[in-house]
């Protein structure tokens, strides 16, 4: 617009300077010039129409780019074709057909600019020739050169090699700027995404000291990723099977999530699978669950390290808030256990207690009696009669044997694979015992025997479960 309005300025003066001009020559050349009247309706017709051709693509924005960018080359292309009719070499043809090949060099793409180019050259060679042969007659004072061939080569040579280079030095030039400002607008957006990313994980990271319980926490993760600009996002939680995610939250209206949140999960490492990003959420010895994120543009490295550690500060969280619900439940199981009147009710609650505070599908209370060097099993919950006898009958051969050793929690996280397992793993795989714990219970240095938590699925025991056992075992072993 800047550029049209900067022309148009020089396009009045020179339409005012050129009619004033013609009506000089006119008044000048009437009697002696046959064709003197037509060659000033001719001239005083092309400025007026070149003038308002520029007035109309400066002033009527609404053209749009392209059609005003072809509206203009044209009026420059097709006045200097009327000059070199009017004044062969004697005139401004070649200015204007000059101006015309350096403006589509600026304005115009590959390869509207070396099409423009071509044109260019066709027209002063085609102007040439219709002079050259007569068959284009001009007035007697422009016809210095008019029909002299080399002169039309020379200039020719002379308009090629400016117009080449003039329209590959500002093509290059422009190119060259492009590419740097494409450069400096993706550095910035860069910039812009990380400062986001960082407000997002402050904002995060302010909300996990704030808010103690885990669905408004994911709730409200996923809205404010959602309000950053993120298009979908989800968080969803490793179900007690081990293998399927129920998702809890999500942000947007995001579509069904994608299968690299298992996949995420499963291989315990981020899967990049555009347009989404799936980050499991874990601790070192547990699995939580999944975060996934979609975006509209691919992640950058610190976007993508960002989120990570975003999953793993809510990671850190989710074991916080699960050691300090285990810390209640446990200060709940007190009561109970003090007050309880008989044995029978005793050990119910501490099967309830060991329930509540390890997530345990199943627990047994085990019992050893020192005089006759046997085992037996009180009180259970969820436990076959013949994985009890077996347990019972083959108690030196379990894993919690090692407890007359060494008096400390012995956990089997998966009973298909640890080698803990091996001579019972029929057994508890037919009982359907995946993950187990063996906590003991002690009292003035004696072994009085041990409670075991149970669980369906291969979730390991985190170290807040084993710190949370122990308590919940000196507390049943003083009471």
């Amino acid at each position: 617009n800047w550029i049209l309005r900067g022309q148009f300025i020089f396009w009045l003066l020179a339409y005012l300077a050129s009619t004033w001009n013609a009506i000089q020559n006119y008044q000048e050349k009437a009697q002696t010039v046959s064709n003197a009247p037509g060659i000033f309706v001719t001239s005083i017709t092309l400025y007026t129409v070149i003038f308002a051709l520029f007035a109309l693509i400066t002033f009527v924005p609404k053209l749009g780019y392209r059609p005003r960018i072809f509206l203009m080359l044209g009026a420059y292309y097709f006045l200097s074709l009327a000059l070199f009719s009017l004044s062969a070499l004697s005139g401004d043809a070649r200015i204007f057909l000059f101006a015309f090949v350096v403006l589509a060099a600026v304005f115009l793409d590959t390869p509207w600019n070396i099409l423009s180019l071509a044109a260019a050259l066709l027209a002063f060679a085609v102007m040439g020739w219709l002079n050259v042969s007569g068959i284009l007659h001009i007035a007697a004072e422009f016809q210095y050169n008019a029909t002299d061939p080399s002169a039309w080569i020379s200039g020719w040579v002379v308009f090629t090699a400016l117009s080449i280079s003039i329209s590959l030095g500002i093509t290059l030039l422009l190119r060259s700027l492009r590419q740097s400002l494409e450069k400096a607008d993706t550095a910035l957006q860069n910039e812009q995404r990380a400062a986001a990313s960082l407000r997002l994980l402050s904002n995060i990271n302010q909300l996990i000291v704030r808010e103690h319980d885990p669905n408004l926490l994911f709730e409200k993760t996923c809205q404010f990723i959602f309000e950053h600009g993120y298009e979908s996002v989800w968080i969803a939680l490793l179900q007690p099977d081990g293998v399927s995610l129920a998702p809890i939250c999500a942000g947007g209206n995001p579509p069904p999530m994608p299968d690299c949140a298992l996949q995420a999960i499963h291989a315990r490492a981020r899967i990049s699978a555009p347009p989404h990003l799936a980050i499991p959420i874990l601790r070192p010895s547990r699995d939580f669950g999944v975060l996934v994120i979609g975006a509209p543009a691919s992640f950058t490295e610190p976007e993508i390290l960002l989120f990570q550690e975003l999953a793993a500060d809510l990671a850190y969280a989710l074991e916080n808030i699960e050691t300090e619900n285990q810390r209640h439940v446990i200060a709940e199981s007190a009561a109970p256990l003090l007050t309880a009147r008989d044995e029978t009710e005793f050990w119910s609650a501490a099967l309830q207690s060991v329930r509540a505070v390890l997530r345990a599908d199943r627990a047994a209370i085990y019992v050893y009696e020192y005089g006759a060097d046997r085992l037996t099993c009180p009180y259970a919950t969820g436990l076959s009669q013949e994985y009890i006898d077996e347990i019972n009958r083959r108690f030196r051969e379990v894993p919690g044997a090692r407890l007359f050793r060494d008096p400390q929690p012995v956990p089997v996280d998966d009973t298909e694979s640890n080698p803990l397992a091996a001579p019972l793993r029929p057994l508890l795989l037919r009982e359907g015992i995946r993950s187990y714990c063996v906590f003991p219970l002690f009292s003035s240095q004696k072994l009085l025997g041990a409670f075991v938590s149970y669980r369906n699925a291969v979730i390991p025991f985190s170290q807040s479960d084993l710190e949370s056992g122990q308590t919940l075992a000196h507390l049943v072993a003083a009471s």
